[in-house]
């Protein structure tokens, strides 16, 4: 059966909603009269602030962090890239007493190109090129993986992201050839849960 995304959702520790319901702050336990989930605008701050508090749509750089910002299949990753423009940013510091127009990397007349061939000279470094990252899911939301859960999450460079979904198209048209309607499904008691695979 071919799941479908669900959606951007917000999460909270579970306990939390049963205090909002009750009129509780979530935060400090004191009584909330003021028809908000926290009694202050200190209590709203620490709640945003909260490790278990965020949107599924920051699940996405979660993932990136949690992972170093490197590619699980390849390990790419923009250390090199990095290091190039902490050095460059050094390199320029070096001019900051100069009139703009007389700085090799003023935008003026292509000299931004001069200041990089200057410093590819001076340091024998050419310029790189940045990974683009892209945030997979290990097992896909239409297989039945689960859309919000952070383990079923990981990070893969662009190149690697495009592979894997190649390589998964062949298990997408053998679950969409076996799905049935929900009417058959159910009446032959077929129909998968939400995290089984085919």
């Amino acid at each position: 059966m071919i799941h479908k995304r669900q959606g951007n959702r917000f999460f909270m520790p579970d306990s939390w909603w049963d205090k909002i319901d009750a009129g509780i702050c979530p935060v400090c336990d004191k009584p909330n009269k003021r028809q908000f989930r926290c009694c202050s605008p200190e209590c709203t701050e620490k709640f945003w602030n909260h490790k278990e508090v965020y949107w599924s749509n920051d699940l996405k750089e979660m993932c990136f962090k949690r992972d170093n910002y490197v590619c699980q299949d390849c390990g790419a990753n923009n250390k090199k890239v990095l290091e190039f423009k902490e050095r460059f940013e050094k390199w320029k510091r070096q001019f900051d007493g100069l009139p703009y127009d007389q700085r090799p990397w003023g935008f003026i007349g292509g000299k931004f190109k001069q200041s990089i061939y200057a410093y590819e000279d001076e340091t024998k470094d050419l310029l790189l090129e940045s990974v683009l990252f892209e945030c997979d899911h290990i097992v896909p939301i239409a297989l039945g993986g689960d859309e919000y859960d952070l383990k079923n999450l990981q990070t893969l460079c662009q190149k690697c992201h495009k592979k894997k979904t190649a390589s998964e198209a062949k298990d997408f048209a053998r679950a969409r050839k076996n799905q049935l309607t929900l009417l058959e499904s159910i009446q032959d008691g077929s129909q998968k849960k939400l995290g089984e695979i085919n």
